[in-house]
């Protein structure tokens, strides 16, 4: 019986699996995307972050990146008037 994992599932779980078998040494960005099937330093989405409660206090800073072939990043933008 095979598995239906998420991507970012799938990615964990080979991180894990090189862990586990070769140890700390053994798990580099190269070894993870040759098990998926994908090449190191492949595009990426980065985006910053800062979200504000309605008085203006931020209340969460981000720097986040996430694999180009994994998401879609759609956005609605608004100007205030």
């Amino acid at each position: 019986m095979s598995v239906v994992r998420s991507r970012p599932e799938e990615i964990v779980a080979v991180a894990r699996e090189l862990l586990e078998s070769e140890g700390p040494d053994g798990l580099s960005m190269r070894r993870i995307a040759g098990r998926l099937g994908i090449t190191a330093g492949a595009p990426v989405l980065v985006g910053d972050e800062v979200a504000y409660t309605a008085d203006g206090t931020p209340v969460l800073i981000g720097h986040n990146k996430y694999r180009g072939d994994a998401y879609r990043f759609e956005a609605d933008l608004f100007r205030r008037a």
